[in-house]
């Protein structure tokens, strides 16, 4: 990946956005929790959103972000857990049926904070599966339902 790859989805950020992305990106397991909180309590305002925002410990470059729901949207999910080939920031699990169809199970990944996703990856799962190197669920994959 190249630094423009990198950049270019945060490059018109104004500036002091911007460095708070970059302070928050230090910590990834807290932007999680945010984009959760900020989904969770989406009705929240003003000193309400204060307040609740107080009780958690996260850093205040985090805290900041939950005003930028959009940002937060960016930065929640996408986690390479792997980098220069030492496990960093957790793992992630992903486990597919044997055989496609035969079962009617379907792919799922799991997070280190126990989430679960589900997508049917079709006849060449294990082909997609073998190639997958980031816990990266897009909007194709569901959260499973819990038992």
């Amino acid at each position: 990946m190249t630094l423009d790859q990198i950049v270019a989805p945060i490059s018109l950020y104004p500036d002091p956005l911007l460095a708070q992305i970059l302070m928050a990106s230090t910590y990834p397991l807290e932007v999680v929790q945010a984009a959760r909180f900020a989904k969770d309590n989406a009705n929240l305002t003003g000193d309400q959103l204060d307040q609740a925002l107080k009780s958690q410990s996260w850093d205040d470059s985090v805290k900041s972000l939950v005003m930028f729901p959009q940002v937060l949207t960016m930065m929640d999910g996408k986690l390479d857990y792997v980098a220069h080939g030492r496990m960093i920031g957790g793992f992630a699990l992903m486990a597919y049926p044997a055989q496609y169809g035969v079962s009617g199970v379907m792919t799922f990944i799991v997070n280190h904070q126990g989430v679960v996703y589900q997508k049917d990856l079709g006849p060449i799962t294990a082909a997609i599966a073998k190639w997958m190197r980031q816990f990266d669920p897009d909007a194709s994959w569901t959260k499973a339902p819990s038992p």
